[in-house]
């Protein structure tokens, strides 16, 4: 029923003041901590700090150049025991690296159901997008999350297209292997 008050378009912002219609309420969950991201880099920059990396928990936020940052699956295993591993090393320069997905906050029910606390706007439901996780990579941390969260209820085929129209900012999409999938990549 709560279905019927989704819809971005009937968000109304002047100025500073946002209006929402009756029923309707703004959760900032998917952007919250890029954004906290981005004003504790901003912050640690005008202290004069030249190099830094934040770690937000899923979020980290480099300030200045040469991090080397592993990105695995290693927080699948918090749900699923499906073994884990690496899957690269990125070099981050001044900017935010930004990951989501269902692997961390979760929990798995008696039937063997993982249920995370990422929701797909247009059903209501918890999103089961055969995703494991995505990650991106984007000059500001309030982009990278919102993109990685969005990216993450699409799936792999729906993101690809997707990011692909964006072209500055780049994702990785990694399928958790299912025993719903037939194949993974």
């Amino acid at each position: 029923a709560l279905l019927e008050n989704v819809d971005y378009a009937r968000v109304r912002v002047q100025g500073e003041t946002v209006q929402l219609d009756l029923g309707m309420m703004l959760d900032l969950g998917a952007v919250g901590k890029g954004y906290a991201g981005d004003l504790a880099a901003q912050a640690l920059r005008e202290g004069g700090v030249e190099s830094a990396l934040l770690n937000l928990g899923g979020n980290v936020q480099a300030i200045g150049g040469g991090r080397r940052l592993a990105l695995a699956v290693g927080g699948l295993s918090l749900c699923r025991v499906l073994g884990s591993g690496g899957l690269g090393l990125l070099l981050a320069q001044d900017c935010a690296v930004i990951t989501s997905g269902n692997y961390e906050n979760c929990f798995v029910a008696e039937d063997g159901t993982v249920y995370g606390h990422i929701l797909d706007p247009e059903t209501g439901r918890l999103a089961d997008s055969g995703l494991a996780s995505v990650t991106i990579v984007a000059q500001e941390g309030r982009l990278g999350d919102a993109l990685s969260t969005s990216l993450f209820v699409m799936g792999a085929q729906r993101a690809e297209a997707f990011a692909k129209e964006l072209g500055e900012t780049t994702g990785l999409p990694v399928t958790l292997w299912d025993e719903r999938l037939t194949t993974a990549s």
